[in-house]
């Protein structure tokens, strides 16, 4: 009866496989028969303003290792049949027949599961995902399988109609779907056909005494199957891209993924593809990299790639990355403080104790020095050309120290490309810890990462992982299931996960901004009551607090003459005013989450502060103090003013490190030690911003003969006046009353030398 119905499904399936979805997504209530109402917000995009652009995508980035393979009908070779606890190999299932439906999904070396492929889907719409990773998921697998009409081919195409069709209907834009490169050939791949189209856009590189084995002597391109020894190093299985069959494989594949609607490719492991490329700079991987870059523009789109485990790596004597992001191995450490692994010169530190992980045998902590032993550095994007402080990155679970044969836990490895202790990170993760932990460990990694290189880390979310199962490998002589890599993690199996990480993954929709101010050493003279400090300089730290670590955070700040300081990235931007006067400090936050206004999606939340700076010295070592409101004029969030509308459409601005760097001295050093400033009258006025009454501290031993002080409008009258005449007089501080003057910003004028004031 259970064969008669899985034929059913399997007719049913076969009928709804040439409809737009599939049809689980129908009855699930993720798209509508008849069409979705909601009108379709749009495809993925890059924002061109450099603000957000690639960052935004990946921070919202959930992993859906080999989601296609949930739809592609494989042969079942054998497999545990229910109430079962052996392998049968004499059982062989039909295709198209569901059979990996229940956890962890490895009773056949196959996940054909349509029902839980809409599961899957269905999770990345909670995660509102705005990039969805290694959905075709091929390392070492067969090559063959990508041409049209394949199974596998319809099966790529339908997996891009799908979550489009979702994401359509939930009135969200479509997210960047990525698939993979393949970094190894599976040994027996003995040939590849490369098409005529992809032949005949190489012809200038082909050589003459080559001509002949893709054209014939009228010209037309022939039949073409590759060995593939025209395409490995030999005595191996990794391309050798410095080969034109290489390339031209390496292009098909990537122009078959654009022409089905993929955003981003995963090149694997450049360093191993791309080794016979080193000696000549790297000149045959700039020219697939670009040749690939140049079809998706071609076709009016764009196409992320990135590597993984490497360093960002640049065109030779250039300062363009080769990649659009990297792609780092997470490699947390299983026994914190068990002693330094091989690029970690201390332990890690265990920051769980007291969490719900804490009793667990095997405490998985990350730090910096895991997750940025590369290094990383700042460039130019090759996307959209804006200089980036930082690569950004996201992270991925791998298979760790040994991958996947069970090596000691606690003992670090030895293996010289990783740096972790125990097993491999997919196991850990998915079954030696609880989902109580699993949950807390995942949350706060979503943060954490953020911390790397100023908030240019992102966290891996693992909607679906591979679930290699080792234990299993070669025991189907003894009748064990032998499914070794067809298991599976799927986090649409822990609803209270899912709920939790979606919570993680919503930035709150207002989000005050704080400042705290400082005392810094920093290059650069200043002067206060008459004296010469060097190296202590008053300065500011904004931040923000709530719960948002998610958005991509830029700082924007207005000087009081209406020009822009350089933007800065990251939580936090420190900044030294070089000149006294009314600031306007923007942070913007840049997520593809945020709920549409008025039927609009704008993707950005803007906060606004004024705050009145002053280029005083700080007087006392460790000086760090909190600002009350009374120093602030607060501009409420989401209300930006017409000027930061203005710079933002008009580009007016350029990116900074966010370290400061003095451009102007305020004094002049003479021969014999004293201070110069020009015969200038030095003053200071307190407190600035002020209700009732200011003091003025003038220089030092100043002789007050003949001095006027005046308070001038911003009209330019005088609207208060003292004068100092009397020899003798000798105070430093003057004392001037302003409770009757309106609110609004004014000028202190002493003689020539005016600084602004603000009047509550």
């Amino acid at each position: 009866m259970k064969r008669i119905m899985f034929i059913w499904l399997l007719l049913i399936s076969a009928a709804a496989f040439s409809q737009s979805v599939t049809p689980c997504l129908i009855s699930s209530g993720l798209v509508r028969s008849t069409g979705c109402a909601t009108t379709t917000v749009g495809d993925a995009y890059i924002d061109n303003t450099c603000f957000a652009g690639i960052q935004r995508q990946i921070a919202r980035n959930a992993a859906a290792n080999g989601l296609v393979e949930f739809i592609y009908p494989k042969t079942c070779y054998g497999y545990i049949p229910d109430g079962v606890d052996t392998y049968i190999v004499s059982d062989i299932p039909p295709g198209n027949v569901e059979l990996n439906c229940t956890k962890p999904y490895d009773r056949c070396y196959s996940r054909y599961c349509p029902s839980k492929y809409c599961e899957v889907i269905k999770s990345l719409l909670t995660l509102k995902a705005s990039m969805i990773s290694r959905v075709v998921d091929l390392w070492g697998e067969d090559q063959n399988q990508v041409y049209p009409g394949t199974a596998y081919y319809n099966a790529m195409k339908q997996v891009v109609i799908d979550i489009n069709a979702v994401y359509d209907c939930a009135g969200i834009r479509r997210p960047v779907i990525q698939g993979t490169i393949l970094e190894n050939f599976h040994p027996y791949v003995t040939s590849v056909a490369i098409p005529c189209d992809i032949i005949r856009s190489f012809d200038a590189e082909i050589s003459f005494a080559a001509r002949n084995t893709y054209f014939d002597l009228n010209g037309n391109c022939r039949s073409v199957n590759f060995s593939s020894s025209r395409i490995v190093i030999a005595g191996t299985n990794t391309p050798d891209i410095t080969k034109i069959e290489t390339k031209m494989w390496f292009y098909y594949l990537a122009k078959t993924y654009i022409d089905l609607g993929y955003r981003s490719i995963h090149m694997g492991q450049f360093n191993v593809w791309a080794q016979n490329d080193a000696p000549v700079n790297y000149v045959h991987t700039k020219q697939i990299l670009t040749k690939i870059r140049n079809y998706a523009a071609s076709k009016g789109t764009f196409i992320l790639l990135t590597q993984e485990s490497k360093e960002p790596i640049k065109f030779p004597g250039t300062d363009m990355f080769m990649f659009d992001y990297g792609s780092q191995v997470m490699w947390p450490t299983e026994q914190p403080g068990a002693g330094p692994s091989l690029s970690c010169s201390s332990p890690t530190g265990n920051y769980l104790a007291g969490t719900p992980c804490a009793n667990e045998p095997y405490k998985a902590v990350i730090d910096n020095c895991i997750i940025t032993h590369n290094g990383n550095t700042g460039g130019i994007s090759p996307t959209n050309g804006c200089y980036l402080t930082y690569l950004p990155f996201t992270t991925f679970f791998d298979f760790g120290m040994d991958n996947g044969t069970g090596g000691p836990p606690g003992v670090a490895t030895n293996y010289p490309l990783q740096s972790v202790w125990g097993w491999e990170d997919t196991k850990w993760f998915t079954t030696k810890i609880s989902e109580t932990c699993r949950n807390y460990w995942l949350n706060d990694a979503i943060c954490r990462m953020r911390t790397y290189y100023n908030g240019f880390g992102y966290m891996y979310i693992p909607a679906l992982i591979p679930l290699p199962m080792p234990e299993n490998v070669n025991k189907y002589k003894q009748g064990i299931n032998p499914t070794n890599g067809s298991g599976a993690y799927l986090m649409a199996d822990e609803p209270a996960v899912l709920e939790s990480v979606k919570n993680k993954l919503t930035p709150p929709l207002n989000l005050p901004i704080n400042f705290t101010e400082l005392c810094t050493d920093i290059q650069g003279p200043c002067f206060q009551d008459g004296l010469f400090r060097v190296k202590r300089r008053k300065g500011y730290r904004f931040f923000v607090s709530g719960g948002d670590c998610i958005s991509t955070k830029t700082w924007h700040i207005k000087n009081p003459d209406g020009s822009w300081q350089p933007v800065t990235y990251g939580d936090i931007r420190e900044f030294y005013p070089l000149q006294d006067g009314l600031y306007t400090i923007y942070l913007r936050r840049d997520d593809l989450s945020w709920p549409a206004t008025n039927g609009t999606y704008t993707y950005e939340r803007t906060s606004s502060i004024s705050v009145y700076m002053q280029t005083s010295c700080c007087l006392l070592p460790g000086f760090e103090q909190a600002v009350t409101a009374s120093n602030v004029s607060l501009m409420g969030d989401n209300t930006p003013d017409a000027d930061f509308e203005d710079y933002i459409k008009n580009r007016k601005y350029s990116f900074d490190t966010g370290v400061y760097t003095p451009k102007a001295s305020y004094g002049k050093i003479v021969s014999n030690g004293v201070v110069n400033f020009n015969n200038d009258i030095r003053f200071s006025v307190y407190p600035n911003p002020a209700a009732n009454n200011i003091t003025i501290v003038l220089e030092e031993g100043f002789q007050k003969k003949n001095i006027s002080i005046q308070i001038i409008d911003a009209l330019g009258r005088v609207r208060n006046h003292k004068s100092l005449n009397g020899d003798g007089d000798t105070k430093n501080k003057i004392v001037m009353d302003i409770s009757n003057l309106p609110a609004g910003v004014y000028l202190v004028k002493i003689n020539n030398v005016t600084k602004k004031i603000v009047k509550l």
